[in-house]
């Protein structure tokens, strides 16, 4: 089957380079197309690594916005190309496991399968986001079990690029397309065996940034009356919370709670845009 892959990049230069890499030494079982990344309003020269990329291999095709305007319109410049059946969506700060990527594409075999969730891992930093990680890989394994998901990571996923423009004011991109495609009798589904590692927030301040933004994202989108995305199944809520528990010790669980409850709190209060601040993250490889 075949396949592109989009990148949408905001000052990720060196994550970038390994990331071509990897795309360019994955001997994948399905055919890739092309590699498109958008480089947005960049200035540490991302896009001149992208470009060195391009001429070395004519798959590899650089999208430049030469102003930051948010990831939804990223994401359109994607969209707007003639794409292939599916397209797979990496956040830049992205490394997938090898075979990852092949995972998600097979799942489109069935014509009924409109996104595909992989597995992202965080890398190093803030511990605490490794607990949320976790329960987010229950939500989707118990989800995807009943058949009521209605989710993609916008961190390392797959989806038909069948999808209307994006709302440029939208933050939370990737529950948003998710409901559209869910409202195209699509159906969303998880391979926990397709796996991605990607950076984390380096403390818990950055953390708190990172969180109370995705959340108030998720929000943003109920008050659109679209389908929260977000454990909107009491019953399940409970059983992603039993079995997370198994893994980790639960005094850092409940202090990880009590994070949580911050966060929503704060993110009542989030200021109103489309652009998502830049936190610090784990640099390691």
């Amino acid at each position: 089957m075949k396949f592109d892959v989009g990148i949408c990049a905001y000052n990720e230069r060196e994550n970038v380079r390994n990331l071509l890499e990897f795309l360019h030494s994955e001997n994948f079982r399905n055919e890739l197309n092309y590699i498109y990344v958008v480089c947005s309003g960049c200035t540490d020269n991302t896009e001149a690594v992208v470009k060195e990329y391009s001429i070395q291999h004519s798959n590899t095709i650089l999208l430049y916005e030469e102003e930051r305007c948010g990831k939804p319109s990223a994401i359109n410049k994607l969209l707007s190309q003639k794409l292939a059946p599916v397209l797979i969506f990496i956040a830049a700060d992205n490394i997938p496991k090898r075979g990852s990527i092949d995972k998600l594409v097979e799942k489109f075999h069935d014509e009924q399968v409109g996104g595909v969730n992989g597995h992202p891992i965080p890398k190093g930093g803030f511990e605490f986001n490794e607990i949320m990680w976790i329960i987010h890989h229950y939500y989707l394994k118990f989800e995807d079990e009943a058949k009521k998901l209605i989710h993609l990571t916008g961190e390392f996923c797959a989806f038909r690029p069948v999808l209307s423009p994006l709302p440029l004011d939208v933050l939370c991109d990737d529950a948003w397309m998710a409901t559209k495609l869910k409202h195209l009798k699509y159906k969303i589904t998880y391979e926990p065996d397709a796996i991605s590692y990607f950076k984390s927030p380096i403390n818990i301040s950055e953390y708190v940034k990172q969180r109370s933004r995705n959340l108030w994202g998720h929000s943003q989108i109920k008050h659109r009356t679209l389908t929260t995305t977000l454990f909107n199944d009491p019953v399940y809520t409970i059983r992603v919370l039993i079995s997370a528990l198994k893994d980790m010790n639960v005094l850092r669980f409940l202090f990880m709670v009590f994070i949580e409850l911050y966060c929503l709190l704060k993110s009542k209060f989030y200021k109103r845009g489309n652009m998502w601040d830049k936190i610090d993250c784990t640099t390691e490889e």
